[in-house]
């Protein structure tokens, strides 16, 4: 009920894509199949909710991520059919671990930002790799962790040497 009710209150996406996307995307993944039986973690455009199934601070940033980045659309519905477009949703996925790992280092949160490359670049590659023929597309997955445990590794050595330092300049 709830779905429904934010699905036809939500005036950030005009109705013609609540009704032909939101209407169908809302009922089958939402009611019909729930998140919580079937799991995934998802931002829904077009009721304006995060749905989280995980207990993994880096997922739920990134679906938050998801929320912000077409917060700050004007066309949020002709943002969501993008997705539809092959490729398009690699430039949203981007965006909104981009956003999750900004605030991490805003936020100065270390140790969950090291984390959130080695699960959110990983995941990343599972969306390049739908767009691989099997079975190369799990070299995009593979990659992603290669990938993930180097920037974290990168980072913390960063961190380091910049605490080095600071703590050289307050001597």
């Amino acid at each position: 009920h709830g779905e429904l009710k934010r699905l036809w209150t939500n005036k950030h996406v005009a109705w013609p894509y609540r009704l032909l996307l939101g209407l169908p995307i809302t009922l089958v993944f939402e009611i019909l199949l729930p998140g919580r039986l079937l799991g995934g973690d998802h931002y829904n455009p077009y009721t304006d909710t995060v749905h989280l199934f995980s207990d993994l601070a880096p997922i739920a940033l990134h679906e938050a991520g998801h929320a912000y980045d077409f917060s700050k659309q004007e066309y949020r519905g002709t943002y969501a059919l993008l997705r539809l477009v092959p490729f398009a949703n690699l430039y949203q996925e981007f965006r909104a671990t981009d956003e999750a790992i900004e605030y991490l280092i805003t936020d100065e949160d270390r140790e969950t930002e090291f984390n959130s490359y080695k699960i959110l670049y990983p995941a990343y590659g599972t969306y390049v790799g739908s767009y691989i023929l099997f079975p190369f597309g799990f070299a995009a997955v593979f990659f992603g962790h290669i990938h993930g445990r180097a920037t974290a590794e990168e980072r913390e050595e960063t961190y380091q040497r910049l605490d080095a330092m600071r703590a050289a300049e307050s001597k």
